[in-house]
Order: C-alpha cells, then structure tokens, then sequence
C-alpha cells in the first residue's frame, strides 16, 4: 500500500512528535508498504542526514517544506497537493485534524492519530468529514480514547481504537553493558515542565550518595537548574545522540520517570497526563534496567508493580524510599525488570503498525 504521513513535526529535531512520525513511517515501510513522510524544516541539511538521525530506513521517502512567513498553512497545504499528486497514496496517515479534513476532500481514506483531548473546532472539523474517509482513529491511551469518544460521540466505536507508543525493534537487541556506574540514576528525555526534572534535583539532595544522570535538554534549561541546584552528585549530559543516550542509559542502575501530577507537552500548557503515552517508557522497558515512576493511572495501562516500582507523584519520601528498596535489594529489581522487558516485544514500532493496518484492512473485508 502507498501511505502519505502528513505530518507538521519539523525535521530534524529534538522533538518527541518529530520522533514518533519518524518512527511510525520506518515502521509502515518495514510492514512492506511504500511511504513518503511529509514534514516541515528549518534545515538544509539532506534527507540523507534525517534518516540518520532518526535511524530509519533509506526506503522511506522524506519530503519537507521551508514554511513561508505570513501564510499560515496555505503553502503548506500546496506542498502536500503536489505530493500528493505526485505520489498517488492510497491512505492518509496524519495526527492533524487539519490535514485530515483537507485530504478526505479528495476521497482518500485518512487514519488520525490523536494524542490529546481536541478542540471543540476540531470536533466541528471531524463532523464535517464524510465517515467513509476517517477508516480508523488511534489514541495513545485507554483514557484518551474515552475522552475522544464522548466528543466524536457522532462516531461509530468501531473507528477508535487504542495504541499505545513503541519502540524500535532494535533497542531489544541492544546488549547490557558490562559494568553500571555504583549507585546511578539515570533520566534520558525532555526538560519541559511537568517532566519532573526539578523534582529529581531536589531528590538528589535527599540522596547524597546516589549518582544522578539527567540526559537531555538545552543549555539555556541546564543553565538554569545548575544555578538552582548546586550538587555534585547530579550531572547533566545535555542531548546525546540516540546511540550515545542509549549507551549511557545501559550504564545506569535505576532508570525514572518522575513526572509530577500536570504534565505539559512540547511547547505547550495543555496538561497531558490524564491520556500520555511517553516513549521513554518503551525504551526503558527495552533496557531490562529497574524502572521507578510516578504512580499515574496512564502508566499503569502498560505496566504494573509486577514489572516496575512505582513511586507517588510529588513525595520526596515515597521517591526516596522507593529508590532504596531497588538498590538494597537490586537482584530481586532486576527480576522485576526483566519482566518488563519480556512484554516490550508488544509494543514495538512494527507491531503497532501492523496491528492498525491489519484493522483498516479487516473493515473492507
């Protein structure tokens, strides 16, 4: 099948929405399909120089577009049309609402991908767009497909369906490191409020003979949490690479996911952590490395105290006493952790893909 991701991430970036298309498109074209990732830029760099730094497939068509200043999305929207023209797809596949409504005016079937609540335009956008054309609407969360439904409530439930985000199938493969770092906590993602990298900082102070790595981030953020949290057993490695962050994640001891009771997304003050699917999850789950994370109904749709430890989100005392249970007892948390690892296999790139592609094939049986 010919696929068109329609997408707004910018590529390259840091970004976790640039991450996932990237991902999802490799992952579509590893099922056998034929796939052009459309997307934005404020690059010259070659397409070349993408797929290596998303670490996908040469086969995987990259098509960007420099945005014009002060016409909004209409030159893009052109962009897409000539591609499309171009590229003949079969199917759509878009997390933007807008795009999905642009696109089903042409007759071809759309897949939404949504990752959070919508606005009441989009829902407005989404009535106006013919059913036969949304084949399939995916959440990333139990919770966010149940809030979609009560506001695509026009919908038949058979268009929604749940799933949540991956992992390369490569990170499974990826051996354990020889020697970890003596008493190393490590947090590889995103500085963005809500994340609980603060948090973390203050932790560290309660810990004083624990290590703690926090890889990721700009200088500008570094900058500012260095000058409030003076402490030699926190080191910040700033963006790493995906094979660097993952070699220094294999080092670590324990790996976290603080995130406090509001979570914002990327750039955003919209709280996401009713319905968030973070990838960092998969990746730690991958690692076969202890897991401690806040304990948020979201993360428990993928995951229990059978294979991780949870912690209570804001508690400096229920973090702390989290974290010398894993370490006074690391034989028995890497059991645990190995369990984790053995469900990850579920929830790979390629799996998910083939799963939501099987289920737009089945509806035209």
């Amino acid at each position: 099948m010919k696929i068109l991701y329609a997408s707004y991430s910018v590529l390259p970036s840091k970004s976790a929405n640039s991450v996932h298309v990237s991902k999802m498109s490799d992952a579509l074209y590893l099922n056998g399909h034929v796939v052009n990732l459309c997307g934005l830029t404020k690059d010259i760099c070659s397409n070349k120089y993408v797929r290596s730094f998303y670490s996908i497939s040469e086969e995987v068509r990259i098509s960007r577009w420099f945005r014009i200043p002060g016409l909004k999305n209409l030159d893009y929207l052109i962009f897409l049309l000539f591609r499309y023209i171009s590229f003949r797809p079969e199917l759509i596949y878009t997390r933007s609402v807008f795009i999905a409504k642009f696109f089903s005016l042409f007759g071809t079937k759309v897949i939404l991908e949504l990752h959070s609540e919508l606005f009441d335009s989009d829902v407005k956008s989404i009535y106006s767009i013919k059913r036969s054309k949304i084949v399939r609407i995916v959440t990333i969360s139990t919770a966010l497909k149940k809030r979609i439904m009560e506001q695509l409530h026009f919908l038949p439930k058979d268009v929604f369906c749940v799933e949540h985000d991956g992992v390369p199938t490569s990170f499974l493969n990826i051996d354990a490191v020889s020697t970890k770092l003596k008493n190393s906590v490590g947090y590889i993602g995103s500085l963005n409020p809500g994340k609980g990298v603060e948090f973390l900082c203050s932790l560290a102070h309660q810990l004083p003979d624990v290590e703690f790595h926090i890889i990721g981030g700009n200088i500008n953020q570094i900058s500012e949490l260095k000058k409030k949290f003076n402490s030699d057993n926190i080191h910040f490695h700033g963006h790493l690479p995906t094979n660097e962050a993952q070699r220094k994640m294999r080092e670590m001891m324990i790996l976290v996911m603080p995130y406090m009771k509001t979570v914002n997304g990327q750039n955003s003050k919209i709280d996401i952590s009713k319905w968030m699917s973070p990838l960092k999850l998969f990746e730690y789950l991958a690692s076969g490395i202890p897991i401690v994370t806040s304990d948020l109904p979201v993360i428990r749709e993928v995951v229990d105290s059978d294979t991780v430890f949870f912690a209570e989100p804001d508690s400096l005392e229920s973090w702390t006493g989290t974290i010398r249970t894993v370490l006074n007892d690391y034989s028995a948390a890497s059991d645990k952790a190995t369990k984790g690892k053995d469900i990850v296999s579920y929830y790979t790139w390629e799996a998910r893909c083939s799963r939501i592609i099987e289920q737009v094939r089945s509806l035209e049986v």
